[in-house]
């Protein structure tokens, strides 16, 4: 809602409205525009209202809010409104004789007289597609639009209906909705953009310009003076050789002309040469610039190349079926009219490979025809490669797809009896062409088939798209145990087109064969039902875990591997002969031990061998072979007893463990693997070496955990001093000449530390 939009238009005063929309059966009894106040009461709106609706597809409603100042069904037609276009309906109101009249686009109007009082619109507002109450709503569905709304305060003109429509016209249809206020009708001689003169409200344009208000140019002519292009008549020849060397001569209009507003000058023809055009596989494209004193122009020409020669192809199988379940290689060959020259091969209608002929105009290719589930003719065909559509087949191969499927997949069958399969295989031809001269092969490598027939024996014919059925008579005369058979349908030019396979099985009945050989019972006349000890058909071999028939002992039981029993004797198969003997696998290989007779590990040397007694955490490498990830323990001997330190597992040659503090002794080492001690080269030992006192070496060193003191200090930690020594008298001692003495000064001390020698 335009809230006091028509501040001009109040009180019995002329006024105009024009509206441009679309309209459709929807909008019946729907509201265009409605000028006036609000209605506050059931009569307080009437006469101050100058509203338009739609009544039907050929008359208006004029509304003055109460029935009293209504006109309704003011004729507009004879044609409909709800054609889909848009149209122009304007109301014209005098207020001093009450002539009101309505137009439709360019018709001369329908107006009458009216009997009511004079319009009284008070001051208020502009409602678009509703009035006051909220009813009659202009519905937008249905292709409903409203384009234009146009209001004037006089009575206007059907010249000024005719600028409206011509405006209205000429605006963008998908923009919002145009509201113009109190619009004023504008010479025509302006309306015509003055390219044109106006006559009966219409302009005439000059010559160049066209359309409603002459600002547009007429074809072929361009800018705001709309001149004229240059014209491309004809061309000489209208196509050329796909070889190349012709000549080309274009022919036209305004080339060299000019021309001038008022007074024309002829327009001459021009010519455009182009010489010796180069070969082409395609058509020429040639984008032109064209001018003349006035004006240029692009123009895009197009110039065919018409082939100069032909191809044909055909496949080196052709006309043979091929079995569209296997991939496979085609060869084909063929020749063009002329020598050296490209050719277009397509296959099943499309371009395949482009190749060239020979001296000879010969060529050759191959295409891979891939595994498909579907049948079909493959055709072929050579073209000139200006070819952009499929050409007529020159030669086709069959791509037979036949769905071969078996009633089931296993058959179980009594020798020595004939057996007839109804409806045993299912045949459909899925491609679309007929198969004739098919044959039918049950394939096995088995003697206890003694004969088989197929009904039908062979297929003449089968036609495309449709389905057959076969029957299978077979005669055993041993029995079998799950045999694997295939059924093949095959044609003479070619191998097996399709094949299914399936499973056959088969036994002796018990009116064939030795009423069981006295170790069962026969069920219904067919079946033997075997004691414990025995199985088979007719009970003649020992069961799984028997030998030695007929008397049928039990089969062993192996330690370590499998027992292998048939009718004359049995054994122990071990799993592993080289970890395990014996009859019964019971044993296990030098070099092995366990349930499992896992190969014996073995240390070979540790590393480091020594280490001091205080020191703790000392990581002590185990070097040996075959060594498990299991649980793990390193043993320490000492003359207390033995002490476990867990193993940590490296790789199958090495364990590590820690080694705690000790006093100063040489151990033994050991290691131990899921409770079994490992075998060992040599003993190996670890030796704990002394070390210095924690409290330090008082008067000396430490020295690889030892204390060297310092002269003459002595001890552990050398804190001692010697006692000065107090000897007896010693006798005199009488010596001889050059003979030797030795005096033992430790026989004369009482007391201290012996003096030094």
């Amino acid at each position: 809602m335009y809230l006091n939009a028509n501040t001009r238009i109040s009180g019995d005063i002329s006024r105009s409205v024009c509206a441009f929309f679309r309209v459709s059966n929807l909008n019946v009894d729907n509201i265009i525009v409605d000028i006036g106040s609000a209605k506050s009461s059931g009569v307080g709106g009437c006469n101050r209202h100058f509203a338009l609706g739609i009544a039907n597809a050929t008359h208006i409603n004029l509304f003055g809010m109460c029935s009293m100042f209504d006109n309704v069904l003011i004729f507009v037609g004879p044609d409909t409104l709800y054609d889909g276009a848009f149209h122009q309906i304007c109301i014209t109101y005098n207020s001093t004789n009450r002539k009101l009249c309505a137009y439709r686009d360019y018709q001369q109007p329908t107006c009458i007289t009216r009997n009511n009082m004079s319009y009284n619109t008070a001051l208020g507002n502009v409602r678009i597609g509703w009035w006051p109450d909220g009813n009659h709503q202009f519905v937008a569905s249905g292709d409903g639009l409203i384009r234009s709304v146009s209001l004037f305060d006089s009575e206007i003109s059907q010249d000024c209906v005719i600028q409206e429509f011509n405006r209205a016209l000429a605006m963008n249809t998908t923009t919002n909705i145009t509201v113009c206020w109190l619009r004023e009708c504008v010479p025509c001689s302006l309306y015509c953009q003055n390219n044109g003169t106006c006559a009966n409200s219409t302009c005439i344009c000059q010559h160049g310009f066209t359309d409603q208000m002459c600002d547009k140019c007429q074809e072929n002519r361009f800018g705001s003076l709309c001149l004229p292009y240059p014209i491309i008549q004809s061309i000489d020849p209208p196509s050329i050789n796909d070889i190349g060397g012709t000549n080309l001569t274009l022919y036209g209009l305004n080339f060299n002309s000019s021309e001038y507003i008022g007074l024309r000058s002829y327009e001459s023809s021009g010519l455009l040469n182009i010489t010796r055009a180069v070969a082409s596989l395609q058509n020429y494209t040639f984008t032109l610039l064209v001018s003349n004193s006035l004006a240029a122009t692009n123009v895009t020409l197009i110039i065919e190349v018409p082939p100069s020669y032909t191809a044909t192809v055909s496949w080196k199988k052709s006309h043979q079926y091929l079995s569209a379940g296997t991939s496979q290689i085609l060869e084909y060959s063929g020749n063009s009219t002329m020598p050296y020259v490209p050719i277009l091969i397509w296959i099943e209608n499309t371009t395949s490979i482009q190749l060239n002929s020979d001296s000879q105009g010969h060529f050759s290719g191959f295409y891979l025809l891939s595994s498909r589930s579907f049948g079909g003719q493959l055709h072929i065909a050579a073209s000139h490669p200006a070819t952009t559509s499929p050409p007529a087949s020159q030669d086709i191969i069959f791509i037979v797809y036949l769905r071969l499927s078996l009633s089931q997949w296993i058959y179980r069958f009594y020798a020595g009896y004939s057996t007839n399969l109804t409806d045993f295989a299912t045949i459909r031809n899925v491609g679309d062409f007929d198969m004739n001269n098919l044959t039918i092969n049950l394939i096995h490598n088995t003697p206890c088939i003694q004969e088989y027939s197929t009904w039908p024996s062979s297929i003449s014919v089968l036609p495309a798209f449709s389905t057959t059925t076969v029957s299978l008579s077979i005669l055993l005369n041993c029995s079998l145990t799950y045999e694997y058979m295939s059924f093949s349908i095959n044609e003479s030019r070619s191998s097996s087109l399709t094949s299914s396979g399936f499973i056959i099985t088969s036994q002796w009945s018990c009116r064939a064969r030795n009423g069981c050989n006295s170790h069962g019972s026969c069920v219904d006349n067919e079946t033997c039902s075997c004691t414990n000890s025995y199985s088979g058909d007719s009970c003649q071999q020992c069961a799984s875990n028997r030998f030695a028939y007929p008397t049928c002992i039990t089969c062993p039981v192996c330690v370590r591997g499998q027992a292998i029993c048939n009718n004359s004797h049995a054994f122990c198969d071990c799993i592993d002969n080289t970890r395990i003997y014996g009859s019964l696998c019971q044993y296990c290989q030098e070099g092995y031990y366990g349930d499992n007779c896992t190969k014996i590990s073995i240390i070979l040397s540790l590393s480091p061998t020594s280490g001091l007694e205080l020191e703790n955490e000392t990581r002590v490498t185990l070097y040996g072979d075959n060594f498990q990830n299991v649980s793990s323990f390193c043993l320490i001997t000492d003359q207390n007893g033995t002490t476990s330190i867990p193993a940590t597992f490296i790789s199958s040659t090495q364990m590590v463990c820690t080694f705690p503090s000790h006093p100063a002794e040489l151990v033994q080492v050991q290691l131990r693997l899921n409770n079994f001690i490992v075998s060992e080269m040599t003993t190996l030992f670890y030796q704990y070496l002394l070390s210095c006192p924690l409290t330090g070496c008082n008067h000396g060193y430490c020295v690889l955990g030892t204390c060297r003191c310092q002269y003459p200090y002595f001890g552990v930690n050398c804190s001692l001093l010697p006692i000065p020594p107090i000897l007896t008298t010693i006798p005199d001692v009488t010596l001889i000449e050059m003979s030797s003495f030795s005096l033992n000064l430790s026989k004369y001390l009482t007391q201290g530390d012996a003096p030094l020698d």
